[in-house]
């Protein structure tokens, strides 16, 4: 009798040791798993690079020159949504386009003082120089700032030639810029105006 009791005390334990071995298997492979999923993520971001070689060499140099107080954003200044759909060569802060009416390649571009103050900038290409307008800004407050620290602005080219805007329609000669102000869900497109020399804004529903 004390034998078959010991044998099932001997047989017990070996059950629960063997639970607790599978257990704690169970538990490491779930931390793994984690730790491998966010190693994905970051190396998702970490290896997403903003090709700026597509912004074209004396454009980049001309804003050195010319507007050295700004910098030109860097994957870092984008939330990680934005980099998704998305080829390196597909810049969320800069389009090109023939924006006025001489058939030469224009530019425009976002460009950055600090995490609280953004705009974007339309770039005419004028013989071996640039003619630069300014068509958007945005200044957060620093309470704002420490909680969004991205940038505010989104570019794209816009090549319809008739544009429904609030109340009428708009027949436009040239590539637009539509400007797309992420926080606030609001986009408008800049058009330039050669009459007057001058980009109008036209805003959307």
């Amino acid at each position: 009798m004390k034998i078959r009791k010991l044998t099932e005390y001997i047989l017990l334990f070996i059950l629960l040791v063997s639970c607790n071995q599978t257990n704690t298997k169970n538990l490491k492979q779930e931390s793994t798993n984690d730790l491998n999923n966010n190693h994905s993520e970051k190396i998702e971001k970490i290896e997403y690079k903003f090709e700026n070689s597509v912004i074209p060499r004396k454009l980049i140099e001309f804003i050195n020159d010319n507007l050295d107080s700004l910098r030109i954003p860097s994957e870092n200044d984008y939330e990680l949504k934005y980099f998704k759909n998305r080829t390196e060569k597909q810049l969320p802060f800069y389009c090109s386009g023939q924006f006025n009416e001489d058939s030469s390649e224009d530019y425009a571009i976002v460009l950055i003082k600090d995490s609280m103050n953004h705009y974007v900038f339309s770039f005419h290409s004028l013989n071996n120089s640039f003619e630069f307008y300014k068509l958007a800004s945005s200044k957060f407050s620093s309470e704002h700032n420490s909680k969004k620290k991205y940038v505010v602005f989104e570019l794209s080219t816009e090549t319809e030639r008739e544009l429904e805007a609030i109340d009428t329609t708009y027949v436009i000669k040239t590539d637009a810029i539509n400007i797309s102000n992420i926080y606030e869900s609001r986009t408008s497109t800049s058009v330039w105006n050669s009459a007057e020399k001058k980009y109008e804004l036209l805003l959307f529903d």
